[in-house]
């Protein structure tokens, strides 16, 4: 008897932008599906008449369409139940698949860290290099060996002797 109760469970899948509904146990048993592309705002609801439980579908234009009809209360309920899970479970989906791939959270300030480390690293290179040059323009200066700025040695294009071009070295 249990199997029975569930083969005439309701049912609902949103599949590719259409409300799907299935309702086995309903006083005529129904499929009926919704084009959501289509509603702008829609409504769902449980009415009472005569003992009668209608599961409708109310729209902003104000039109009323019956989708089911129940005997017992508690199984037009399951069915609305249905319909906004689907409901809400295609939002879901929609959302995150609409939103195009984004960053991981934390991701720029890892960037911007390893950014920052290479310009210190080379900030730190440039210092030493600098101060490789003074120590050895230091030592020059220390042999005795003094640099000439206005030298020929110094100059390019300039046709040198052999003595003056090892003079100012």
């Amino acid at each position: 008897m249990m199997k029975n109760k569930n083969k005439n469970k309701s049912s609902a899948k949103v599949i590719d932008g259409k409300l799907i509904m299935s309702f086995p146990g309903a006083k005529t048993p129904v499929v009926w599906q919704m084009n959501l592309d289509t509603v702008k705002t829609a409504s769902l609801e449980v009415l009472e008449k005569k003992e009668i439980f209608t599961l409708s579908l109310k729209t902003s234009e104000g039109e009323k369409e019956d989708i089911a009809k129940f005997a017992i209360r508690d199984d037009a309920v399951t069915a609305l139940m249905s319909a906004s899970k689907a409901l809400e479970t295609a939002q879901t989906k929609t959302t995150s698949n609409d939103n195009p791939p984004t960053a991981k959270p934390g991701t720029w300030k890892k960037v911007v860290g390893g950014i920052a480390a290479l310009i210190f690293v080379f900030f730190i290179f440039g210092l030493w290099n600098a101060n490789q040059q003074l120590q050895q323009m230091e030592l020059a200066q220390a042999a005795g060996i003094a640099p000439t700025q206005n030298s020929a040695a110094n100059s390019a294009g300039v046709a040198v002797s052999a003595d003056d071009f090892l003079s100012g070295l």
